[in-house]
């Protein structure tokens, strides 16, 4: 058959065991059957989703959606079945054709999704993704950079030169930040809380608002440390909170097989190692500047009181001058010639020539 889905949390949250789900309501022997009746009907594509309403209630429903269409326009269009909490079904309205709207829509957002294809074209896919990410984040990063020799001329930093590097801080840092909030609001957010789905969405942005705030409130290279270092916290301890909030374990996931779950998890992993290596760089490259800042000092100081360093200095000019060789001396008769030949430029030049009695005795 298709790809089936369980849930490992009574919201039903795809990747566990149907196990789990056992209630007073809902047994797992007939969401077992609910499976069957649809696999039955949907040999192709399977079961993709299953949606339990109220799972701890006698009115408990349950909807399974069939796994995929047969065209990139079917988005939307999935076949659904719905039983209550003792396996009978339910009547269900079954979606109308898309119109050609519609249709146009589905063909240029489903491959974005990539819902229609394998796991190894998904891969396929969100490694490119996140090329073209790498792409434009480094783009962003490098046109501050470019004009970092325009701002040290300047002597300060442009309003707009400002704007973008705060700009970079939220649509980077920040938005890991708030992909990272977006998966524990997912766990932490009740199961039994109205419109649930749309709460994560709202934290979502509430999160990534907050990051596109910070850096204004914070110098630039603090609010690139700070973001990466809360990022790299989030992702790390994401798969510590999974188990703890009723979802597979990730040995547990690797021993079931349950590929998206454990791909889920170490995704979040790597994302977790990338943010602390950024963090750990830029607290590295903070701390060279900083360490030539004060040998700066250290030298405007020494220069701003010579008297201190006078000893030194004498030492210095004594061990040059013991080391340099004395020039010999010279003669009498040729300090008299010099001192003529001078005497006699001066008088050319219109001085009165002086000799000195020495000179003219060795003449």
């Amino acid at each position: 058959g298709g790809r089936s889905a369980g849930a490992g949390r009574p919201e039903g949250r795809a990747g566990t065991p149907p196990a789990r789900l056992s209630s007073p309501a809902l047994s797992a022997a007939a969401l077992q059957d609910m499976l069957a009746q649809a696999r039955a009907q949907w040999p192709t594509h399977g079961v993709g989703r299953i949606t339990i309403q109220a799972p701890y209630s006698p009115k408990a429903t349950v909807e399974l959606r069939e796994g995929g269409g047969d065209h990139l326009s079917d988005r939307g269009k999935a076949r659904t079945l719905r039983f209550d909490a003792s396996g009978a079904p339910l009547p269900v309205a079954q979606p109308p054709q898309p119109s050609w709207v519609r249709a146009t829509y589905n063909v240029l957002v489903t491959p974005h999704l990539g819902r229609f294809a394998e796991p190894a074209v998904r891969w396929l896919l969100f490694l490119s993704g996140l090329l073209g990410c790498l792409m434009v984040g480094s783009g962003m990063v490098l046109w501050v950079v470019k004009r970092l020799p325009q701002r040290a001329k300047l002597g300060y930093t442009p309003r707009g030169q400002r704007l973008v590097e705060r700009l970079n801080v939220a649509a980077i840092a920040g938005l890991c930040v708030a992909v990272a909030g977006y998966l524990w609001l997912n766990r932490l957010l009740p199961a039994a809380l109205a419109e649930r789905g749309l709460w994560e969405i709202r934290g979502f942005f509430l999160i990534w608002l907050v990051c596109a705030l910070h850096p204004w409130l914070r110098s630039h290279r603090r609010a690139w440390q700070e973001q990466m270092a809360v990022a790299a916290v989030l992702f790390a301890l994401l798969p510590l909170l999974n188990p703890l909030t009723g979802g597979a374990a990730w040995p547990e996931a690797l021993a079931r097989q349950q590929w998206s779950v454990a791909s889920v998890d170490a995704i979040a992993l790597l994302l977790a190692s990338a943010c602390g290596a950024i963090f750990w760089w830029l607290r590295r490259a903070q701390a060279k500047p900083v360490k030539a800042k004060k040998q700066q000092s250290a030298s405007a100081r020494a220069a701003a009181n010579p008297a201190a360093d006078a000893p030194a200095h004498a030492a210095a000019r004594q061990a040059r001058s013991a080391q340099a060789s004395p020039e010999p001396a010279a003669s009498a008769p040729q300090q008299g010639a010099a001192a003529l030949a001078t005497a006699t430029e001066r008088a050319n030049a219109g001085a009165p020539a002086r000799l000195s009695q020495q000179a003219l005795n060795t003449l």
